[in-house]
């Protein structure tokens, strides 16, 4: 099966692309999802491996440029075997039900405080059949998912999270219980997870590979599992295609169970959440009883809820942190008017001062000026481009102000010469000569008015 018809005023017309048959398909199963929230889907497996559907796959995965998995095939070698030729394989062995998942291989990641992060990485085809299944059940969940989760969910991003967090605040929801889950992407229940994903999907093939997926033995990279790997009990790796999907399914049991253990209507709390991230806004003084009450969900969930790290914060007196933001009510001095007040934390600017540190040393003293500034002004961009919020034109013209000078002083030791370098390198020359980029010292206004 390859593609399919849509009716155009009342005729029937080839859907010619496999982008625009996926597309439609979603539409279909996202209105069919929305519109009977106690509908079951069985026949969804041959739209899995529709050749047309692995082919979007294969684009959204080629697209990542991600490392090879355990097998060792990158994307390189697929392309240069024939990506027609391997999807169509690919397709018959999902038809033909011979379709095993490979094992994971593990990943560690240095965290900002110091620690690692696992990361698990599947081979190439493995994802792109991830992706298809991505492609085909994320339309059905989605019309489940609360409308306060914001994390790896289409048409949604960090700053939404945050203008909802601010519209709260500004309806005296300033008492915050800054929830922390403790490796939850690595605790989540296999039991409960295929559980929850049998509410909507009951064709077994779908299951089945779901299934695979997250029991595939994990490789570590020191070699102590063995080439065959570890057994996987629980969790769903970070690093493979529809784990996002999955963790947010699960992670919708908290704000789930918080309705109908009766706690919204008790403590009237907001939840709003990125991913794993998120906090519970409340009016004063209600904070301590929800977060006693999230601590009883979480251990139904078999997820365990940080003691260290969770907290109550009343948001007039000191800031809270979310997805890299300092979020505090605050009051103008001049207006007397009480605003949202959301910067860049000082965790996350000195997160980008190190990253500069690291590019800008004697070590990398003997790299062309122009490869430096480009690896420079990659950093800047993505900082900027995501920190861009709230009332961020402070610490931007803070960072600016060393971005320059660290740039300044690497040039001047790669030259071996003493000094500041102000003369030899103005203002002038490190912007339009050598082309820094400079981050937006100016208030993002769109996102200063959603906020107040």
């Amino acid at each position: 099966m390859e593609g399919g018809t849509e009716a155009i005023g009342g005729r029937k017309r080839p859907l010619t692309t496999p982008e625009t048959w996926v597309r439609k398909l979603q539409e279909g199963l996202h209105r069919s999802a929305k519109r009977e929230a106690q509908r079951r889907f069985h026949q969804l497996y041959d739209k899995v491996w529709n050749v047309w559907t692995l082919q979007v796959a294969w684009r959204r995965v080629r697209a990542k440029k991600g490392a090879p998995g355990p097998d060792g095939v990158t994307i390189e070698k697929i392309e240069a075997r024939g990506v027609d030729a391997v999807l169509a394989a690919l397709s018959r062995e999902l038809r033909e039900r011979r379709y095993r998942a490979g094992p994971i291989r593990r990943k560690y990641i240095p965290k900002a405080n110091g620690k690692l992060r696992p990361l698990g990485i599947p081979n190439v085809l493995d994802r792109v059949v991830q992706a298809a299944v991505l492609l085909v059940i994320e339309p059905i969940f989605e019309a489940d998912l609360p409308d306060t989760a914001y994390g790896f969910r289409p048409g949604r991003n960090a700053h939404q999270a945050m203008d909802a967090i601010c519209k709260q605040l500004l309806a005296g929801r300033v008492e915050v219980v800054d929830a922390d889950l403790q490796s939850y992407f690595d605790t989540i229940s296999h039991d409960n997870l295929m559980a929850l994903v049998a509410r909507r999907i009951v064709d077994r093939g779908v299951l089945n590979l779901i299934q695979q997926w997250l029991s595939a033995p994990v490789i570590e990279p020191d070699g102590s599992t063995g080439p065959s790997g570890r057994k996987n009990d629980q969790g769903t790796p970070q690093g493979g295609v529809i784990s996002p999907l999955l963790a947010n399914i699960y992670h919708a049991c908290i704000p789930h169970l918080w309705e109908r253990r009766g706690h919204a209507r008790q403590l009237g709390g907001i939840l709003i959440s990125y991913a794993d991230d998120f906090v519970i806004l409340l009016r004063p003084g209600r904070g301590p009883s929800a977060r006693t009450a999230l601590q009883a969900i979480c251990q139904r969930l078999s997820l365990t809820l940080s003691e260290a790290k969770t907290k109550v914060v009343n948001a007039l007196r000191e800031p809270f942190q979310f997805l890299g933001f300092a979020v505090q009510k605050v009051q103008n001095p001049k207006t007397g008017k009480w605003f949202p007040r959301v910067m860049p934390s000082a965790k996350s600017q000195q997160r980008l001062r190190d990253r500069l540190q690291e590019i800008l040393n004697r070590k990398t003293a003997w790299k062309p000026v122009e490869d430096v500034v480009k690896e420079v002004n990659q950093v800047l961009r993505g900082w900027g481009h995501y920190f861009f919020y709230g009332v961020s034109q402070n610490a931007m013209g803070r960072l600016n102000h060393y971005a320059e000078q660290r740039l300044r002083k690497w040039l001047m030791r790669r030259q071996q010469r003493r000094g500041p370098g102000y003369t030899r390198y103005p203002t002038e020359t490190i912007y339009r000569k050598l082309g820094l980029y400079r981050l937006p010292a100016r208030s993002p206004w769109r996102h200063a008015n959603a906020c107040g």
